[in-house]
C-alpha cells in the first residue's frame, strides 16, 4: 500500500476493455471494478470517467461502503445500490466505449481532481 497509485480513497482494480465477442452485442462485457479503500463511506455523485480521447460520463448516485466494489459497465440496466449485494452502475452507452487496442480509464471527483487511471493496452 506505500504505491502512490493506492494513496487516494478509489482504486480501479480491474479494466476490462474488449467485451467478449462482438463488443456491439455485448457492450456491459466492457467494465471496471472500482474499489474503495479508505475507511469512510464514499459519495460518487458528480464524479466522472474519461477515455483516452477525453470523452466523459458522469457516474449516478451511489453511496459506495468501505472496502466494497463497485461494477462500472458501458451499457445499460438497472443499477444496484444496495451494499448487501454486488454494487453495479452504468455509464448508459448505447455503443462500445473503450478501445479494444489501446484505451484508459481515469476516474474523476467532484472537483476535477483525478482520483486513480487505468490503461488498457495490448501488445
Amino acid at each position: 500500500w506505500s504505491n502512490p497509485r493506492y494513496q487516494g480513497d478509489l482504486h480501479i482494480t480491474s479494466f476490462h476493455a474488449n467485451a467478449p465477442g462482438d463488443d456491439n452485442a455485448n457492450i456491459n462485457g466492457e467494465y471496471l471494478r472500482l474499489c474503495n479503500i479508505s475507511t469512510e463511506t464514499i459519495d460518487i455523485q458528480g464524479y466522472r470517467i474519461t477515455d483516452l480521447h477525453g470523452n466523459a460520463w458522469e457516474f449516478p448516485p451511489l453511496l459506495i461502503p468501505a472496502g466494497h466494489t463497485v461494477k462500472v459497465h458501458s451499457g445499460t440496466g438497472l443499477n444496484q445500490v444496495d451494499s448487501a449485494a454486488q454494487l453495479s452502475i452504468y455509464l448508459g452507452s448505447v455503443t462500445p466505449i473503450w478501445n479494444n487496442r489501446r484505451d484508459q480509464a481515469t476516474i474523476y471527483d467532484r472537483f476535477g481532481e483525478v482520483v486513480d487511471s487505468r490503461l488498457h493496452e495490448v501488445q
